[in-house]
């Protein structure tokens, strides 16, 4: 995911956070409705254009269009943010919400419920139909064709 933050600009010299909201999905059930997950740190970095002037020396060891370079101009400049940690441990624990297993009976039953009564809708109305016309008793009408008069 590759996102672009502007700072804010009515503070320029003061430090700002950016919260960027993730749906974590299909995690397993879990007593108290909440389990601990390990995330990676994320790879930040600085995309700077630079002026028309400026001269990049070229390196036959530089590997261009490999991942996220290539969705920049040939102009851009990089500055690799690194992060780090007191315990050298990259990977952060984050508590998300799952499913309450002492709660997951109520979704069940209301699931089971729902499919029910959907399946008991579709047969009422098929019944309903097939007992006011008939399963396969009238044939469809058949148009006459008439001369056109000119």
């Amino acid at each position: 995911m590759l996102l672009e933050l502007r700072s804010p600009s009515t503070q320029i010299d003061t430090p700002w956070t950016a919260e960027i909201p993730l749906h974590l999905r299909y995690l397993s059930p879990a007593e108290g409705g909440y389990s601990s997950i390990n995330v990676p740190s994320p790879s930040v970095f600085w995309a700077c254009n630079t002026e028309e002037g400026t001269k990049f020396p070229n390196s036959p060891f530089d590997r261009t269009n490999l991942g996220y370079d290539g969705l920049f101009g040939p102009r851009t400049l990089f500055w690799h943010v690194t992060p780090e940690t007191q315990d050298g441990n990259l990977n952060h624990q984050i508590r998300v919400p799952v499913l309450d297993l002492n709660k997951s009976k109520w979704v069940s039953t209301g699931t089971a419920a729902m499919v029910l009564m959907g399946f008991a809708y579709i047969v009422f109305k098929l019944a309903s139909v097939s007992w006011r016309r008939g399963y396969g008793s009238h044939k469809a009408p058949v148009e006459v064709e008439k001369k056109k008069k000119q």
